[in-house]
This record gives structure tokens, C-alpha cells and sequence, in this order.
């Protein structure tokens, strides 16, 4: 469950804050750039959706661990 939370915690970073931080001063998305084009129509929901994901499943994952 470890490597799930690195996993998850790593990809919300790279994946989710750094784009949304990019979007808020250059206004592009960096990475997502190159998996769903230059002007989609919401660029700042693909990273969006991505974070809070990863926040779920590191959340997921602790909980489960703490558990059992």
C-alpha cells in the first residue's frame, strides 16, 4: 500500500499541482499539453481531476493500512 501512496502522491504532484501552478502564470498545462492538445476546452480540469484522485487514493490507502 506504500508504493500506492508514493505512486499516487508522486503522479498528483507532477501531474496536478505543477499544471494547475503553470496554468495560473503562463496559462498552459504543461505535460497535458501533449495528451489532450493546446486549447481544450477546460485546461485547467484535466489536472484538476488527476489531483484530487491521487489525493483519494493516498487517503484510501492510509486508511487501509491503518486498518488492517
Amino acid at each position: 500500500m506504500k508504493t500506492a501512496q508514493n505512486v499516487a502522491g508522486f503522479l498528483g504532484v507532477v501531474l496536478g499541482v505543477i499544471p494547475l501552478l503553470q496554468y495560473l502564470v503562463t496559462g498552459r498545462i504543461g505535460l497535458w499539453s501533449l495528451v489532450v492538445g493546446d486549447a481544450p476546452a477546460l485546461p485547467w480540469a484535466y489536472p484538476a481531476v488527476l489531483l484530487v484522485a491521487a489525493v483519494i487514493v493516498v487517503v484510501v490507502a492510509d486508511r487501509r493500512e491503518k486498518a488492517g
